[in-house]
């Protein structure tokens, strides 16, 4: 399950979503979400809303080495207003993940929104003991460092990021999860 907010109380968006992934063998894996995403543009347009899918495939191709593929709103759903359309972005990506030892990872991204050029994203996950991670890396043009903690209690995982963006200043991510197998 998964549940995000943005905005404020003139504008703001949630997005709930429920998942789902299945382990074809132990080297190729699915998962797909649905997610009931809603927009509140202005208090007199009220909320509107819509489903969007996700779709994700990852495939280890060594035990070292693995290489996914993800889509959010691979149909292009957009949600109707009164005198306009809100677009939500469509998005693909290609990542993988590189083990250098049981402590290091090296991650790489690739996404393409239809609309919009190709984005990068890269960084280092290090896992100093059972509980702690650090993470350190980049993306874009102009490129926006970033740099986080991980912090595992048995089935719960605790992610705080943050960002340096040239044009928004110093961003905070903070992600909560919780494994149920």
């Amino acid at each position: 399950m998964a549940l995000s907010h943005f905005g404020y109380s003139q504008y703001n968006e949630v997005q709930a979503g429920v998942a789902v992934a299945r382990n074809f063998t132990h080297r190729f894996h699915v998962g797909m979400q649905f997610n009931y995403y809603a927009v509140l543009l202005s208090p007199t347009e009220g909320y509107k809303s819509t489903i969007i899918a996700q779709i994700g495939i990852v495939s280890k191709i060594s035990e070292a080495l693995y290489i996914g593929f993800h889509t959010y709103n691979p149909a292009q759903t957009n949600i109707k207003l009164t005198l306009t359309e809100k677009r939500i972005p469509s998005i693909f990506s290609v990542g993988t993940s590189y083990y250098f030892s049981d402590k290091l990872q090296w991650l790489g991204q690739l996404d393409k929104e239809i609309d919009y050029p190709l984005q990068w994203r890269t960084g280092f996950e290090y896992r100093i003991i059972e509980e702690l991670s650090i993470k350190m890396g980049g993306n874009g043009n102009p490129f926006v460092p970033n740099l986080g903690v991980s912090v595992f209690a048995k089935k719960l995982q605790i992610d705080l990021n943050f960002e340096r963006h040239p044009t928004l200043g110093i961003n905070s991510i903070c992600g909560l999860s919780y494994s149920f197998r």
